[in-house]
């Protein structure tokens, strides 16, 4: 076995006894057992023995992706089936569900974007899904794209969130902020946080976790996408460790076509593949469909190519102009039934 692949797999051999002990430690503060008396003189607390517990199993389940994602590369896998509207030949249909409807930024051809008022003027113009970027403060997290100030040459992270906004004159929200937006809750939209820093998965996961378990926020409405696969594997470690981000999806952000293609991707566990919309072609599309994951393309600002993206079978158009993929979508599904009805019937017998 390559040597990664070694290590990973003695790492992983640990993980049952590992997981069992972690079993016992959390049960005996409840049931009162003999062995509570030594898990006492070890933890303070039954809330000190669970941040550790949570802390293990967050690490084992990332040593667990590890492996999983290198037994992938070194093709130990197992194909699952193709989806149904695959064909045989391993070219793809149209996917049987309409195209996602992704505001960039919220509504970046409208309203400024990553500012409350482009979600909300996004939902307005009735996306799906609202794109948006995070980078790290010194004190929290805010919605903006660069993580440096390029006039000052200054990093947002070593500057306050009120020391950022004073620089860019504009209100960006906080995470935070943004996930209290009632208006953005109760909307039904869905939410792509684009990270954009480095050390900024964990406060994100944070804020996530709060706002669904106590902002009235489901997992299975956020999409977290990144460039970098290592934060793919953390992020998976977060949502296998955390009961309640089970439905938490990821998504792989590339602006280039990777000679294994969707393959990596796969083995991550990405719902989608999110591309430059130059990089989408035929076979990208067919090799994402044959492994169960959608493509998003971004950004996409012209008529033409929407039309292109639609003929091609993708799944998900980011845009800073939503009418745009509104209208192509009514354009396709006027033209079906047009197509069906100028088809002659087949002649008797």
């Amino acid at each position: 076995l390559h040597a990664d692949l070694q290590g990973a797999c003695l790492l992983y051999l640990d993980t049952r006894s590992l997981l069992r002990w972690a079993a016992v430690s959390r049960g005996s503060f409840s049931t009162g057992s003999s062995s509570n008396r030594n898990f006492n003189g070890i933890f303070a607390s039954q809330g000190h023995a669970q941040r550790h517990i949570q802390r293990l199993l967050l690490e084992l389940h990332h040593s667990k992706d590890h492996l999983h994602h290198v037994s992938q590369l070194a093709g130990h896998s197992i194909k699952p089936a193709p989806p149904a509207w695959a064909t045989a030949a391993g070219a793809t249909a149209t996917p049987p569900k309409r195209v996602l409807n992704i505001g960039h930024k919220g509504a970046e051809g409208h309203v400024k974007g990553n500012t409350l008022d482009s979600f909300h003027r996004a939902v307005e113009l009735g996306v799906d899904m609202i794109e948006f970027d995070v980078v790290a403060c010194a004190d929290g997290i805010l919605c903006h794209h660069d993580p440096l100030h390029e006039a000052s040459g200054k990093w947002y992270q070593d500057m306050t969130i009120a020391k950022v906004r004073s620089l860019l004159g504009r209100p960006h929200p906080t995470l935070d902020e943004m996930l209290a937006d009632r208006r953005l809750r109760d909307s039904g939209v869905h939410l792509y946080f684009d990270l954009k820093h480095t050390n900024i998965v964990r406060p994100t996961m944070r804020s996530i976790v709060a706002a669904v378990t106590r902002g009235g926020w489901h997992a299975s409405r956020f999409v977290v996408a990144t460039f970098k696969q290592v934060e793919l594997l953390e992020i998976n470690a977060f949502r296998q460790a955390i009961p309640e981000l089970r439905g938490l999806r990821t998504a792989a952000i590339l602006d280039a076509i990777p000679l294994s293609l969707a393959r990596d991707f796969e083995a991550l566990g990405c719902c989608a593949v999110s591309v430059g919309q130059y990089c989408v072609c035929p076979e990208f599309v067919a090799d994402c469909h044959r492994r169960g994951l959608e493509m998003w393309a971004w950004t996409v600002n012209h008529k033409s190519m929407v039309d292109e993206l639609f003929r091609l079978g993708i799944d998900g158009i980011c845009t800073d102009y939503p009418e745009l993929v509104h209208a192509a979508a009514a354009a396709r599904a006027a033209a079906i039934p047009a197509a069906a009805a100028a088809t002659p019937p087949h002649p008797a017998g």
